[in-house]
């Protein structure tokens, strides 16, 4: 029988990284919201509190057990903090299948060469693939900040739409002073017949081109949606722009900066 010498502080950093990364690549799989401060945070307390536990038990099976049921279960209510019992559970799954993965892997990698248990590399390993993470996600938290789902009123027509806010658009109506949004003209028209008499053209500049013009009318309202928060804009000015304006697919509107 084999005799182990346990290093809590190595013990620690291992769980950290794990768990860390387990937290990281769920948030993408669930495409929630990406917190990597809260990951880090979350993963920091669980790996203490399994190394505690890891140091009181004296039976692994035990301890895999409550890290499953106990542990596994809070960190998840803590990351997601919705009141959704479907995204816990989806949040849980997706946390314990990629912890049971990955620590599969990595045991396995350590039966075939257990001489890098105690080697840096694969913690530096660990480490930059948990940094490529977070850069991935901070980018897609930049994009999600951005992002709103927005609903158009005209004339009693309600269409849902894919908004980005654009902060290079601060095109202005210069007849009303009011901010305009762009929307692809191919959008609204199938949605709503808008009179011909309610569109007027408004001057525009872009890189490299002026002298254009943009067709724009007034709407009834616009609801903008983002975590949770509603706000409401009356008779908003919106442009009707040719799709080729839209370089992704998915956004619908571009919103004027000025509903930052």
């Amino acid at each position: 029988m084999k005799n182990y010498i346990w290093y809590p502080d190595i013990f620690f950093l291992r769980v950290f990284l794990l768990d860390l990364m387990a937290y990281l690549t769920a948030l993408l799989i669930l495409k929630k919201r990406f917190q990597p401060g809260i990951c880090m945070l979350i993963a920091a307390v669980s790996a203490f509190v399994e190394t505690g536990l890891f140091w009181m038990m004296h039976r692994y099976l035990l301890y895999r057990i409550l890290m499953l049921l106990a542990v596994n279960s809070v960190s998840t209510i803590c990351l997601l903090r919705g009141k959704k019992w479907s995204l816990w559970v989806r949040g849980y799954l997706a946390i314990s299948v990629l912890l049971l993965v990955c620590g599969g892997l990595l045991n396995f990698w350590f039966g075939l060469f257990p001489h890098l248990q105690e080697s840096w590399i694969w913690y530096v390993g660990m480490g930059m693939l948990s940094a490529c993470l977070c850069i991935y996600g901070w980018r897609k938290k930049k994009e999600q900040d951005l992002s709103f789902q927005v609903e158009l009123e005209y004339e009693g027509c309600r269409t849902e739409l894919q908004g980005f806010l654009d902060t290079g658009n601060c095109l202005r109506d210069p007849y009303t002073g009011s901010p305009v949004s762009v929307v692809p003209s191919i959008v609204l028209e199938r949605a709503a017949a808008i009179p011909v008499e309610k569109i007027r053209y408004i001057p525009y500049h872009t890189v490299g081109q002026s002298g254009q013009l943009l067709r724009v009318f007034t709407a009834d309202k616009m609801c903008v949606y983002q975590s949770g928060e509603k706000r409401e804009y009356t008779r908003p000015v919106i442009g009707l722009a040719e799709d080729k304006v839209f370089c992704n697919d998915q956004i619908q509107i571009l919103l004027n900066r000025e509903f930052l």
